[in-house]
């Protein structure tokens, strides 16, 4: 069974609770954001998102122990905010401070949105068709060779296979 959706407004509930535990511990930490959470958290993209996949996350104990506190209190899953999509974000990722967060102990940063697309587009998965389809948008993509050109552009050693570019095309697509 998978966990309820976590709105934006209960995203910023949960890192609301996470900077006032940093707070209480003398901690100033740092949560990198991708994939779901930052459609959800900065683009208002979507309903919600199952989790918060974080690049990095710094102080990594003190961050992570205090997220398992907010996990307990809002009675949220333990690994609500974790690091399994972390081998996935490019090395020089973009990143930008969080345009609707604020916490004198908790810097949270979106990954820019080119990157996410080009993270989106080579995952490939049916499930991201919708993300990657409003990504073009915002970015002002219109056509198969400017996506291709960005996702290349982040990810040179990376070739696009079939999945790939079937999802790109379903988000092109669309209306």
């Amino acid at each position: 069974m998978s966990s309820p959706l976590l709105s934006q407004r209960r995203l910023l509930d949960a890192f609301g609770r996470l900077g006032d535990k940093l707070r209480q511990r003398g901690v100033v930490g740092e949560v990198h954001v991708v994939g779901g959470a930052v459609m959800v958290l900065e683009h208002a993209a979507r309903d919600g998102t199952h989790d918060v996949d974080c690049g990095e996350v710094a102080p990594h104990g003190e961050v992570m122990r205090a997220s398992f506190a907010v996990a307990q209190e809002l009675n949220l899953p333990r690994g609500w905010l974790n690091q399994q999509a972390s081998i996935y974000v490019p090395a020089d990722a973009p990143w930008r401070q969080s345009a609707i967060f604020d916490h004198p102990n908790l810097r949270l940063y979106a990954i820019a949105p080119e990157a996410l697309l080009a993270m989106k587009v080579q995952a490939g998965r049916a499930s991201d068709v919708a993300d990657i389809r409003f990504l073009l948008r915002l970015l002002n993509l219109q056509d198969r060779s400017e996506a291709l050109e960005l996702v290349a552009g982040i990810f040179p050693e990376s070739p696009l296979g079939r999945r790939q570019l079937d999802a790109l095309d379903d988000a092109l697509d669309a209306p």
